[in-house]
Formats: C-alpha cells, sequence, structure tokens
C-alpha cells in the first residue's frame, strides 16, 4: 500500500509503502520494539513481535507536522483465533528531510509505544 503526506509546513511530499512482514527466528520471543535502518535511498521503519491472526493486514494512518511523523498501527484482521508473529513495517520512499521523530502509536492511543529519531546521512 502506497501513501502520499504532505509535510506540514516544508512543503514537500513523502512516500510510503507499508508491509506486513512475518517475523523472522530472532523475533519470536523478543520484547517489541521500535526499529529503522537505511536501504539506499529510502528509510524503513517496523514493529517487532506482534501477534495478530494469519490474515492480518498493516494498515498505518499518517499524519505530518513539520518534522514529526504520526504513525497509527491499524490492522484489517479477522481474528481467527491462531496468532502469527509479524513486524508491521512502513518504507520511506526516498525522503527529503534531514532528520524527523517518528511516533509510533497503537491505534487511537494518546500515548506513543515509541519514538524513532530518523536522521539521513
Amino acid at each position: 500500500m502506497i501513501w502520499f503526506c504532505l509535510l506540514g509546513c516544508r512543503g514537500f511530499e513523502i512516500e510510503t509503502e507499508s508491509l506486513t512482514l512475518q517475523c523472522s527466528d530472532t523475533d519470536l520471543e523478543a520484547d517489541s520494539t521500535i526499529n529503522w535502518e537505511t536501504d539506499g535511498e529510502n528509510i524503513v521503519v517496523w514493529r517487532n513481535s506482534v501477534y495478530k491472526s494469519s490474515s492480518a493486514i498493516f494498515t498505518p494512518k499518517l499524519s505530518i507536522e513539520e518534522d514529526k511523523i504520526d504513525l497509527r498501527e491499524f490492522w484489517e484482521d479477522d481474528d481467527n483465533g491462531e496468532q502469527y508473529c509479524f513486524n508491521p513495517t512502513i518504507r520511506l520512499l526516498n525522503p527529503e528531510f534531514e532528520s524527523a521523530e517518528l511516533w509510533w502509536f497503537l491505534g487511537d492511543e494518546t500515548i506513543s509505544e515509541d519514538i524513532a529519531e530518523l536522521e539521513i546521512d
């Protein structure tokens, strides 16, 4: 899924792609944390060790204000009972900022799960 968002007063757009990736073996027993890395010209941000049904699809909602990106984690999920481990992931495609904070919220919660300080070298 690809999203286009306008980055507040700065007047540039950011293109994103959301991915529903299964966990690696090392994520299965790990606590859920927010992680990020650069991937060429892109930035990849994910939360590891999230348990949902096998048909779950990560459907984030993004809002951007100045140098702060709010990501709200939502799922399309039929909750068929059996749980699988996922790493909900967002890819920022060719971001034009030097640094930004990404605040990761679970659904409509008012307190963020974690904050990632994103920087481009």
